[in-house]
Protein backbone atom coordinates (compact mmCIF):
# COMPACT_ATOMS: atom_id res chain seq x y z
CA UNK A 1 0.00 0.00 0.00
CA UNK A 2 1.39 3.58 -0.56
CA UNK A 3 0.94 6.24 2.39
CA UNK A 4 0.86 9.07 0.59
CA UNK A 5 -1.82 9.37 -2.12
CA UNK A 6 -3.42 12.43 -3.46
CA UNK A 7 -7.08 12.83 -4.94
CA UNK A 8 -7.86 15.56 -6.92
CA UNK A 9 -11.05 16.01 -8.95
CA UNK A 10 -12.00 18.58 -11.46
CA UNK A 11 -8.14 20.08 -11.68
CA UNK A 12 -6.80 22.04 -14.60
CA UNK A 13 -4.65 20.37 -17.42
CA UNK A 14 -1.73 21.25 -18.95
CA UNK A 15 -0.46 19.52 -21.91
CA UNK A 16 2.17 17.22 -20.39
CA UNK A 17 -0.76 16.24 -17.64
CA UNK A 18 -3.02 15.63 -20.99
CA UNK A 19 -0.61 13.32 -22.03
CA UNK A 20 0.22 11.35 -18.73
CA UNK A 21 -3.91 10.65 -18.34
CA UNK A 22 -3.86 9.69 -22.21
CA UNK A 23 -0.47 7.25 -21.89
CA UNK A 24 -2.73 5.69 -18.67
CA UNK A 25 -5.68 4.92 -20.32
CA UNK A 26 -4.08 3.53 -23.46
CA UNK A 27 -1.83 1.34 -21.76
CA UNK A 28 -4.64 -0.35 -19.41
CA UNK A 29 -7.14 -0.51 -22.18
CA UNK A 30 -4.83 -0.97 -25.05
CA UNK A 31 -6.88 -4.05 -26.72
CA UNK A 32 -9.98 -2.34 -26.67
CA UNK A 33 -8.56 1.34 -27.48
CA UNK A 34 -6.18 0.13 -30.10
CA UNK A 35 -8.73 -1.16 -32.63
CA UNK A 36 -10.92 1.99 -32.48
CA UNK A 37 -8.56 4.94 -32.31
CA UNK A 38 -5.21 3.35 -33.67
CA UNK A 39 -1.56 3.23 -32.71
CA UNK A 40 -0.50 4.19 -29.68
CA UNK A 41 0.36 7.73 -30.54
CA UNK A 42 -2.45 8.19 -32.58
CA UNK A 43 -5.05 7.65 -29.14
CA UNK A 44 -2.59 9.16 -27.26
CA UNK A 45 -3.41 12.66 -29.26
CA UNK A 46 -6.61 11.93 -29.60
CA UNK A 47 -7.50 11.09 -25.81
CA UNK A 48 -5.01 13.84 -24.59
CA UNK A 49 -6.85 16.57 -27.01
CA UNK A 50 -10.50 15.88 -25.72
CA UNK A 51 -10.12 15.08 -22.46
CA UNK A 52 -12.33 17.06 -20.21
CA UNK A 53 -11.11 18.10 -16.29
CA UNK A 54 -14.08 18.56 -15.46
CA UNK A 55 -15.18 15.02 -15.15
CA UNK A 56 -11.69 13.86 -14.38
CA UNK A 57 -10.43 12.34 -11.16
CA UNK A 58 -6.49 12.33 -10.39
CA UNK A 59 -4.20 10.05 -8.84
CA UNK A 60 -1.10 11.53 -7.71
CA UNK A 61 2.20 10.06 -6.09
CA UNK A 62 5.15 12.39 -4.98
CA UNK A 63 3.27 15.05 -7.78
CA UNK A 64 3.56 12.06 -10.45
CA UNK A 65 -0.29 11.37 -11.59
CA UNK A 66 -0.30 7.42 -11.33
CA UNK A 67 -4.04 6.89 -11.65
CA UNK A 68 -7.38 8.31 -13.09
CA UNK A 69 -10.76 8.25 -12.78
CA UNK A 70 -13.34 9.23 -15.71
CA UNK A 71 -16.79 9.75 -15.11
CA UNK A 72 -20.09 11.04 -16.55
CA UNK A 73 -22.78 12.73 -14.79
CA UNK A 74 -24.91 15.53 -14.84
CA UNK A 75 -24.71 15.99 -18.45
CA UNK A 76 -21.44 15.96 -18.90
CA UNK A 77 -18.43 13.37 -19.60
CA UNK A 78 -14.97 12.86 -19.08
CA UNK A 79 -14.26 13.03 -23.16
CA UNK A 80 -15.86 16.50 -24.51
CA UNK A 81 -15.93 15.58 -28.52
CA UNK A 82 -18.41 17.07 -31.13
CA UNK A 83 -19.77 14.99 -34.00
CA UNK A 84 -17.85 17.17 -36.09
CA UNK A 85 -14.40 16.19 -34.44
CA UNK A 86 -15.06 12.60 -34.99
CA UNK A 87 -15.86 13.03 -38.52
CA UNK A 88 -12.63 14.49 -39.54
CA UNK A 89 -10.63 12.14 -37.27
CA UNK A 90 -12.01 8.95 -39.07
CA UNK A 91 -12.21 10.58 -42.54
CA UNK A 92 -10.06 8.66 -43.59
CA UNK A 93 -10.36 5.55 -41.48
CA UNK A 94 -13.39 3.88 -42.27
CA UNK A 95 -12.83 0.19 -40.88
CA UNK A 96 -12.12 2.24 -37.44
CA UNK A 97 -14.61 4.12 -38.05
CA UNK A 98 -17.08 1.25 -37.99
CA UNK A 99 -15.57 -0.45 -34.85
CA UNK A 100 -16.34 2.81 -33.27
CA UNK A 101 -19.28 2.42 -33.45
CA UNK A 102 -19.80 -0.87 -33.07
CA UNK A 103 -17.52 -0.31 -29.35
CA UNK A 104 -19.94 2.18 -28.86
CA UNK A 105 -23.41 0.01 -29.30
CA UNK A 106 -22.18 -2.14 -26.56
CA UNK A 107 -19.37 -0.47 -24.09
CA UNK A 108 -21.04 3.42 -23.71
CA UNK A 109 -24.01 4.54 -22.00
CA UNK A 110 -25.72 7.48 -20.78
CA UNK A 111 -26.46 7.65 -16.84
CA UNK A 112 -29.78 8.27 -15.82
CA UNK A 113 -29.97 11.70 -13.75
CA UNK A 114 -29.64 10.23 -10.68
CA UNK A 115 -26.38 8.63 -11.13
CA UNK A 116 -22.54 9.25 -11.81
CA UNK A 117 -21.44 6.66 -14.34
CA UNK A 118 -17.63 5.54 -13.54
CA UNK A 119 -16.98 4.97 -17.06
CA UNK A 120 -13.10 3.98 -16.39
CA UNK A 121 -10.70 3.47 -13.78
CA UNK A 122 -7.25 3.33 -14.64
CA UNK A 123 -3.92 3.07 -12.78
CA UNK A 124 0.12 3.19 -13.77
CA UNK A 125 1.30 -0.32 -14.47
CA UNK A 126 3.54 0.62 -11.31
CA UNK A 127 0.98 1.60 -9.05
CA UNK A 128 -1.83 -1.07 -9.03
CA UNK A 129 -2.76 -3.39 -6.35
CA UNK A 130 -1.01 -0.15 -4.18
CA UNK A 131 -4.58 0.89 -2.95
CA UNK A 132 -4.17 3.80 -5.79
CA UNK A 133 -7.52 2.59 -7.55
CA UNK A 134 -9.48 2.04 -4.22
CA UNK A 135 -8.93 5.50 -3.06
CA UNK A 136 -10.18 7.00 -6.27
CA UNK A 137 -13.35 4.72 -6.08
CA UNK A 138 -13.74 5.94 -2.76
CA UNK A 139 -13.33 9.64 -3.74
CA UNK A 140 -15.95 8.85 -6.82
CA UNK A 141 -18.59 8.01 -4.15
CA UNK A 142 -17.67 10.51 -2.35
CA UNK A 143 -18.26 13.37 -4.65
CA UNK A 144 -21.66 11.28 -6.16
CA UNK A 145 -23.21 11.68 -2.14
CA UNK A 146 -21.54 15.09 -1.55
CA UNK A 147 -23.90 16.15 -4.68
CA UNK A 148 -26.43 14.60 -3.93
CA UNK A 149 -26.52 11.72 -6.47
CA UNK A 150 -27.98 8.13 -5.62
CA UNK A 151 -25.98 5.70 -7.34
CA UNK A 152 -22.78 5.50 -9.08
CA UNK A 153 -22.96 3.22 -11.51
CA UNK A 154 -20.02 1.12 -13.91
CA UNK A 155 -19.88 -1.60 -16.42
CA UNK A 156 -17.04 -4.48 -16.59
CA UNK A 157 -16.77 -7.55 -18.88
CA UNK A 158 -17.02 -11.30 -18.51
CA UNK A 159 -13.68 -11.84 -18.56
CA UNK A 160 -12.48 -9.29 -16.25
CA UNK A 161 -13.24 -11.18 -12.69
CA UNK A 162 -10.63 -9.52 -11.24
CA UNK A 163 -11.73 -6.16 -11.63
CA UNK A 164 -15.60 -7.57 -10.51
CA UNK A 165 -13.98 -8.62 -7.12
CA UNK A 166 -12.29 -5.47 -6.59
CA UNK A 167 -15.65 -3.33 -7.36
CA UNK A 168 -17.49 -5.97 -4.82
CA UNK A 169 -14.66 -5.95 -1.90
CA UNK A 170 -15.85 -2.10 -2.34
CA UNK A 171 -19.74 -2.15 -2.19
CA UNK A 172 -20.83 -2.62 -5.47
CA UNK A 173 -22.98 -5.53 -6.89
CA UNK A 174 -23.71 -6.89 -10.26
CA UNK A 175 -27.23 -5.00 -11.19
CA UNK A 176 -27.53 -5.89 -14.95
CA UNK A 177 -25.93 -7.45 -17.96
CA UNK A 178 -26.22 -7.65 -21.62
CA UNK A 179 -24.78 -10.49 -24.18
CA UNK A 180 -22.86 -9.88 -27.05
CA UNK A 181 -25.30 -9.99 -30.00
CA UNK A 182 -24.16 -13.07 -32.15
CA UNK A 183 -23.30 -10.87 -35.24
CA UNK A 184 -20.90 -9.43 -32.97
CA UNK A 185 -18.70 -11.44 -31.68
CA UNK A 186 -16.14 -11.93 -33.89
CA UNK A 187 -15.42 -8.35 -33.15
CA UNK A 188 -14.71 -8.94 -29.22
CA UNK A 189 -13.28 -11.60 -26.98
CA UNK A 190 -15.97 -11.63 -24.26
CA UNK A 191 -19.33 -12.22 -24.53
CA UNK A 192 -21.50 -10.65 -21.46
CA UNK A 193 -21.14 -7.22 -20.10
CA UNK A 194 -22.30 -6.87 -16.13
CA UNK A 195 -23.41 -3.45 -14.90
CA UNK A 196 -22.44 -3.02 -11.68
CA UNK A 197 -23.53 -0.54 -9.31
CA UNK A 198 -22.87 1.22 -5.73
CA UNK A 199 -25.86 2.86 -3.54
CA UNK A 200 -25.37 5.63 -2.27
CA UNK A 201 -27.06 5.52 1.74
CA UNK A 202 -29.08 8.23 2.78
Amino acid sequence: MIKEVSIIAGASLNYKNRIKIAEIIYDTFKDKIEPVLGSRDDSIRFLSTFLNSKRIILASVNEEIVGVACLKYGGDSWLRIRGKDLFFYFLRKPVKFLNLILTGLLLTSKPEKDEVLLDILAVAAGYRGKGVGTALVNRVINLASSEKYKVVKLHIVDKNTRARRFYEKIGFRITGSRKVPPPLKRFYDFSKIYTMSYYISE
